[in-house]
């Protein structure tokens, strides 16, 4: 539709010249021309009718003046854009075709972290509307020391690093390794260029093996000196694992930490003994497993071309233990057992290898019975053990389920995603919905899986940042079988629509509108108001909401309370003022955190002078009820939304304190957060 203007544009200014170059040929019309022109002051906004538009900003959130901003199509990689920011960071794309792409950016003296293909911001073009993205780089940190094998210095050996954490353009990214980001040379020595994440220094030698960094975590522009990698033979980690009257045990023994990108995972036989070679100095956790008897774990120091010594003596645990396998036999850690007695029922999680154990005074063993539950197998049959001699539980196979996303037309939808909401799988259950992965959608065909699932009947979710949520409820899930053909079919939503202005009631161009839905896989909605100060959100689902709205050189405020029913459209206003010294942003609420605690939500802490504090509100209240609606089972951020709303507004809640259910009712208002004082220095 934009570029379709565009062509009548152009067509509608050449008519207009080519009538003035007749009139003044005929010698018809006014002696003296009349020329309009515009206001010397009149702003020219060159991005007005672009598609995309946005601001490449450096870590302190200011603009990057010539940076180089690439626009990719995600399905077709050979068709790619570029445009140059302006001196204050922003740029524009006039046009751009229906469709998804990838944005990007680089610039002088500053990064964009992760591999190419996946650290790019995803964004969705259509031809009516103005899409705004902001893309933040960082600024590398520098990593320089030595590599060296027993003092003598290694040269030309290539340095990667592998990052744990790190954010990227489009946020958070998965962890990755750069290769080969520099080498050592003279006397060994390296200094490299890194991403401000956290991250290892990884050195590997063909002869020698490799060499790790303990885990380093740094900010944007730092630097770290000093570090030190040696090729030296390792040390020596050895013992014995015994039991009780010092009879030796057959056990599984794990070495674990910062010298180690893997666990080191040993099986001793009949006369215990255990035995971990060429290990890098530095200190490490130590754990011995036995059937039958209690883990034990202890941290120990390794120093090169030494040997660290530790035996074990385990006790032999009272009560049940065992371990959980899947339908292979290969151990699974992470599920839960849930434990059954007389009248009486436990639930406990396996270890890292699968092993599980659990005891109560009073119960005797042979009276209990177990069974292995997870979000994505069989369960395991109930079990009761016979004699000294550990269970094994063993889970059976989990099912698929496959599909498509489609809009309201029955055409595909990427990106977007899948989640489970509910499930009815039979008791015992002690998972959430919430610990089910959800399937994202980047294929332009909209297809999904999701998967694998105990089997039981679900209900899914599916959403995109255009559309409303589709529900799909009553799907059969199966062991071991494949639910295809599943039509997710997203709505029309409804529509958010408001006004940005400034304390003169003066429209706000380029503010930022951030809505953040609770529960949604999918990243929050952003757009950017117009030159009337409008914005619009569509496809939103029902529920209650926060609206997050900033702009250079305004207090970012944070409006609450908004209400949407299904299908129904609503307008919230908002008005921002210039900030205060001191002042970092301000919300509508009760000036409170929420956190949670022993399975429950509580206040975390109060904000000084806030409603909350006024109202005897205190941290470490648990919250039961907001409003009448039980706190048990739903995630911190829908009570966050639940407990903010417009100023003057009473919230009702329930709490607990020091075991005892109370009421309180605090009134909203207007709460303005400010950086912490500084201490002044001490005369």
């Amino acid at each position: 539709m934009r570029q379709r203007a565009a062509t009548l544009g152009i067509a509608a200014l050449v008519l207009a010249c080519a009538g003035l170059m007749w009139v003044a040929w005929s010698g018809e019309g006014p002696e003296k021309p009349v020329v309009e022109e515009a206001e010397p002051d009149a702003p020219v906004d060159p991005f007005a009718d672009a598609a995309l538009t946005g601001r490449v900003l450096d870590p302190e959130g200011e603009g990057v003046d010539g940076a180089t901003v690439v626009a990719r199509r995600s399905d077709d990689r050979e068709k790619v854009v570029t445009t140059t920011t302006l001196s204050d960071g922003r740029f524009g794309f006039d046009t751009l075709e229906a469709g998804s792409w990838l944005l990007d950016a680089r610039a002088d003296t500053l990064m964009s972290p992760g591999p190419e293909q996946v650290r790019a911001v995803l964004v969705d073009i259509e031809d009516d509307v103005s899409l705004e993205a902001d893309l933040t780089l960082r600024r590398p940190a520098q990593v320089s020391g030595e590599v060296v094998a027993g003092g003598k210095p290694l040269v030309g050996l290539p340095i990667d690093v592998h990052y744990s954490a790190c954010r990227g353009v489009a946020g958070k990214l998965e962890p990755f390794t750069s290769r080969r980001v520099g080498a050592t040379g003279p006397g060994g020595r390296f200094s490299v260029p890194v991403a401000p994440c956290r991250f290892k220094l990884v050195v590997r030698d063909r002869k020698r093996g490799k060499r790790e960094t303990a885990e380093l975590r740094l900010a944007d522009g730092a630097r770290r000196s000093g570090l030190r990698l040696d090729f030296a033979p390792g040390g020596r980690v050895e013992g014995v694992v015994k039991g009780a009257a010092q009879r030796t045990l057959r056990a599984t023994v794990t070495l674990t930490g910062p010298g180690l990108r893997q666990p080191k995972v040993l099986r001793t036989q009949g006369d215990g003994v255990f035995r971990f070679a060429d290990i890098p100095g530095g200190t490490y956790t130590l754990t011995a497993v036995a059937d039958a008897h209690a883990a034990e774990t202890v941290k120990v120091r390794v120093r090169p071309e030494q040997v660290t010594a530790h035996d074990f003596t385990l006790r032999e645990a009272r009560g049940l233990t065992g371990k959980v396998v899947d339908s292979d036999g290969r151990t699974v850690s992470r599920v839960r057992v849930v434990v059954q007695w007389g009248g009486g029922e436990a639930v406990v999680s396996t270890d890292h290898l699968g092993r599980f154990s659990w005891s109560k005074p009073g119960v005797p063993t042979e009276t209990v019975r177990a069974m292995a539950v997870s979000p994505r197998h069989t369960p395991s049959t109930w079990a009761s053990p016979h004699g000294e001699e550990p269970l094994v539980l063993r889970l059976g196979k989990g099912g698929l389920v496959s599909g498509t996303v489609v809009d309201p037309n029955g055409q595909p939808v990427f990106p977007s995603a899948v989640s489970v909401v509910s499930m009815d799988v039979g008791a015992p259950n002690p998972f959430s919905a919430r610990e089910i992965k959800a399937a994202r959608v980047g294929d332009p065909s909209g297809t999904f899986r999701i998967g694998p699932l105990r089997p039981g009947r679900y209900t899914l979710r599916g959403e995109s940042q255009r559309h409303g949520p589709g529900i799909v409820a009553d799907i059969l899930v199966s062991e071991d079988h494949e639910t295809s053909n599943v039509e997710v079919r997203l709505s029309s939503g409804s529509v958010l629509r408001g006004r940005v202005s400034d304390s003169k009631d003066a429209p706000i161009k380029g503010a930022r509108v951030i809505l953040f839905v609770p529960g949604a896989v999918m990243p929050p909605r952003v757009v950017v108001t117009n030159a009337e100060g409008e914005y619009h959100i569509g496809g939103l689902p029902p529920g209650r909401f926060s609206l997050r709205v900033r702009e250079t050189g305004y207090l970012t405020a944070l409006t609450s309370g908004i209400e949407l029913r299904d299908g129904e459209d609503a307008r919230r206003d908002v008005t921002l003022r210039k900030p205060k010294k001191g002042e970092r942003f301000a919300f509508q609420g009760i000036g409170a955190t929420l956190t949670r605690r022993g399975g429950g939500i509580a206040v975390g802490g109060l904000i000084p002078g806030g409603p909350a504090s006024g109202a005897g509100l205190r941290p470490g209240d648990v919250i039961r009820t907001v409003d009448g609606q039980k706190t048990s089972g739903k995630g911190i951020r829908q009570v966050v939304e639940w407990i903010r709303g417009e100023p003057g507004s009473t919230v009702e809640m329930e709490i607990v304190r020091g075991g005892q259910p109370m009421r309180i009712a605090v009134e909203r208002g207007n709460v303005v957060v400010k950086d912490p004082a500084k201490p002044r220095p001490k005369p």
